[in-house]
Order: structure tokens, then C-alpha cells, then sequence
């Protein structure tokens, strides 16, 4: 009511939250880009970083939940752990028009599986998909290929990391499936990803922003990312919850952090408890060239 009776307090109020939100990031030593995942007015989410200071005088940053996994969305963000699924940007008093649905997806997505290998899906790509006018699935990955360097700086350097691209009508409406035009797309943006950039000694800064001040490699980031997921959104027009979505699974055998996953490594836990979603399921073992 204060901030609503007072326009000049509301803010100074609203910079006093960002001043101590940017201290609290210079007193850890965190970096914005690589340690960050998101801030909410007066919250830090902070990814896998010690925090040694959180006291500031009369001001107080109490830690509040640990979260195995991050998905963005151009609207919504999910924070994810075993026993809650929480969304920042969407109204409490709609989640439960959503457990069933949406919600449920994000959930098997953050899957983890029974055989100890950990899934912490924290990046999503959407918003771009939908400008080439050219309708072949393989101009199409040529287009695309250097896309995924963006996230470069995100990706973990002790842990198996995924990217996800969740393509639904709303925000990819020119990507839509004819044939196998999808299925065609993903996998050729994929290979292209993982075997034509491994094999790129081109700075990254020739081709994405994100490494404007860096030495990093093309070839840095497909041997970080351990595979790409692809996800159609069928929720629009779907009447089952078996065809509430279409997965495509595609790994990369030129994962260096780590022994590379394969489908082998996999497939049981996948196709036991997903089977009826998954359109693709690749390593590539015998297509790595």
C-alpha cells in the first residue's frame, strides 16, 4: 500500500533491491553468466557456488530451497528437486488446472534415472525456430548450427549436461511437421552440432556474442555438451496424455568431459518408462564422422 501511496519510494525501494541483489554477487565472487541462473527482485538463485557472506547489516539473504534442476521458458522458469516442482510466472491458483499436463512434462524431463546417472536439464531453446523461410529440414540446420554456442558458458564441467528445445505452437509456429520434416531437422541440427563443430578451431566470438572477451574454441562446446533433447508440444491438440508430447533424444559421441552416454547405456530406462513419446533415440556410434 506504501509503494502504491508513494511512487518516489517505490522507487527507491525497487533500486535498493537491485543494489544489494549486485553486492551480494560481488561479495561471493560470482560470476553472472557462468554462476547466476536468475534473479527475482530480492532472490539469487545460485548455481553449485558456496556462499560465504549473505549479511549485510540490517539486510539478511536467508538461503530458501536447493534445486537439482532449471528450465526457461520465454514466459515461466521451473525450479525442480525431487519433492517439488516450483514456477516462478505463472499464478499459484492456476497450477493445479496443470499437474496433469504441462507441469507433469517438466517433471519427467528432470528425470533421474535408477542406474545413478543424474539428468539436470538447464537450458531451453525456443524463439528462433521459427524464421527461416526456407522449408528444407537440412537449410534449416545450417541455419541453426551455431545457435547452441550460446549457451557454451553454461554448460557444467563436472556433470553430464543436455540442452532441451521444447518447440510448441505458440512460439515455433513455422516449424510445424510434415512428414519427417521435424524428425529430419533435429537430427541433422544435431550431427551438425556435434561432429561438424567438434571439428571447428574457429573463436567462438566469430559466431556468438556470449564470448565477445574469450579465447573459447568452437569445438570447446560440442565436446561439453553431452546431448540434445527435442521436444514437440502436442498439449494444443492432443486428447491422450500418451501423445501429450514427442520426444527426440539424440547424443553426442564426441562428449569429452565424460564417457560419452550412449543408447545402449540408456534405452531401458527411457523407453520403460517413456516409450510411447520417443519418435528418436541416437548416440550416433556408428554415424560419427
Amino acid at each position: 500500500k506504501i509503494c502504491r501511496k508513494n511512487p518516489e519510494f517505490a522507487s527507491r525501494l525497487e533500486q535498493a533491491f537491485t543494489d544489494m541483489v549486485e553486492f551480494f554477487i560481488a561479495q561471493n565472487d560470482l560470476d553472472r553468466d557462468k554462476d547466476v541462473i536468475s534473479i527475482k527482485k530480492d532472490a539469487v538463485f545460485v548455481r553449485n557456488r558456496p556462499i560465504r557472506n549473505n549479511e549485510f547489516g540490517p539486510v539478511l539473504f536467508r538461503p530458501k530451497g536447493n534445486y537439482s534442476g532449471f528450465l526457461k521458458l520465454p514466459k515461466y522458469e521451473f525450479y525442480w528437486n525431487p519433492e517439488s516442482l516450483d514456477v516462478k510466472g505463472l499464478d499459484d491458483g492456476l497450477l493445479p488446472l496443470h499437474q496433469e499436463g504441462v507441469l507433469q512434462l517438466v517433471r519427467d524431463v528432470f528425470y533421474e534415472s535408477k542406474n545413478g546417472l543424474r539428468f539436470d536439464f538447464k537450458i531451453e531453446y525456443t524463439g528462433t525456430l521459427s524464421t527461416v523461410k526456407e522449408y528444407s529440414p537440412f537449410a534449416m540446420a545450417e541455419a541453426y548450427k551455431y545457435k547452441f554456442l550460446d549457451y557454451g558458458a553454461k554448460l557444467l564441467d563436472d556433470e553430464y549436461s543436455v540442452i532441451t528445445v521444447v518447440k510448441n505452437p505458440w512460439y515455433n509456429g513455422e516449424v510445424v511437421d510434415f512428414g519427417d520434416f521435424n524428425n529430419i531437422f533435429y537430427r541433422s541440427l544435431a550431427r551438425r552440432t556435434f561432429m561438424e563443430l567438434f571439428k571447428k578451431d574457429s573463436l567462438a566470438a566469430t559466431f556468438s556474442r556470449q564470448y565477445a572477451q574469450s579465447s573459447v574454441r568452437v569445438s570447446d562446446i560440442p565436446r561439453a555438451l553431452a546431448g540434445i533433447i527435442f521436444i514437440d508440444d502436442n498439449s494444443a491438440k492432443s486428447r491422450t496424455a500418451e501423445n501429450l508430447y514427442s520426444s527426440y533424444i539424440y547424443l553426442n559421441p564426441n562428449y569429452a568431459i565424460k564417457e560419452p552416454l550412449t543408447v545402449r547405456r540408456l534405452e531401458k530406462t527411457f523407453h520403460n518408462n517413456f516409450e510411447s513419446q520417443i519418435r528418436d533415440f541416437d548416440d550416433f556410434k556408428w554415424d560419427n564422422y
